[in-house]
């Protein structure tokens, strides 16, 4: 193959894939592929074909940095943008024969992807840990303010008027009930504090929801993590919302405009609660 024919089909499988255009790519790769990155492993060609639609999904941006080519060699050397995991700067050494690549080497920085698993791995611990199942509701969420503040935000009367409902009594320490009601709604929740510890974890028990009956014997974890002095991240847990009650599609709408109101009052001293 002449050294100018290489590079040009390399061009075109790495512009199929990172504007999603995979069918191109895909077209690009041979049967006998042989793939070898720091990571993963992939014995076919459709193994790393179909890792390549999951990764390239999640990829917001490229930017080239360096083009090389030799016969039937050619490398690229370029900035990829990835959600959740930030900038990766990626190195990739392509064979090319009959105009199709049968060989590519991958280099990167693994530490992001390994950080980012291991992450994956501790949130399914701790929904583990507090009786989450596959499709339960779960968010996290960071914060900036202290622990201690957005602790305050969950079991105070002030603090939970701030940003779910101004409508709220009860006892909001460890083995009490707090009462929610809803300005202009016919509607209340009963939640029975099973743990208040500061700063780091409170959990609740639904004993009863007028508007929402299926809500009752469901469970919400709040777990804060501090990061630094100003900084944390809230892990909630809805343990039993799950997209088989009929409520799903209102609850799930509604934790998310109050998670922000929490999060907001915690940093600002201002939600918007109902």
């Amino acid at each position: 193959m002449p050294a100018s024919q290489a590079l040009p089909v390399v061009r075109r499988y790495h512009k199929g894939w990172t504007s999603k255009n995979y069918e191109q790519a895909i077209d690009l790769l041979a049967p006998s592929l042989k793939v070898e990155v720091p990571i993963n492993d992939y014995p076919t060609a459709e193994s790393f074909v179909q890792a390549l639609r999951s990764f390239g999904d999640l990829v917001t941006g490229v930017e080239m940095l360096s083009e090389m080519s030799h016969g039937e060699e050619a490398i690229l050397l370029y900035d990829m943008h990835v959600e959740q995991l930030g900038t990766l700067r990626v190195a990739e050494h392509f064979t090319v024969t009959d105009g199709r690549i049968t060989r590519l080497r991958q280099i990167h920085d693994t530490a992001p992807i390994r950080a980012a698993s291991a992450e994956l791995t501790r949130a399914a611990a701790r929904d583990t840990m507090n009786g989450a199942a596959p499709g339960d509701y779960t968010r996290d969420l960071e914060f900036g303010a202290s622990r201690t503040i957005l602790f305050e935000s969950i079991t105070t009367l002030d603090g939970l008027a701030g940003w779910w409902t101004s409508l709220v009594s009860g006892n909001p320490n460890t083995g009490g009930e707090l009462e929610f009601a809803f300005a202009g709604l016919e509607e209340k929740i009963v939640m029975r504090v099973d743990e208040a510890t500061s700063p780091a974890r409170v959990t609740w028990t639904c004993l009863l929801h007028t508007g929402h009956p299926e809500w009752q014997g469901t469970r919400i974890v709040f777990e804060l993590t501090e990061v630094d002095d100003q900084h944390g991240v809230l892990a909630f847990r809805h343990v039993g919302l799950n997209p088989r009650l009929r409520c799903y599609d209102t609850c799930e709408s509604g934790w998310e405009r109050f998670l922000a109101s929490l999060v907001s009052y915690a940093q600002h001293g201002e939600g918007s609660p109902f």
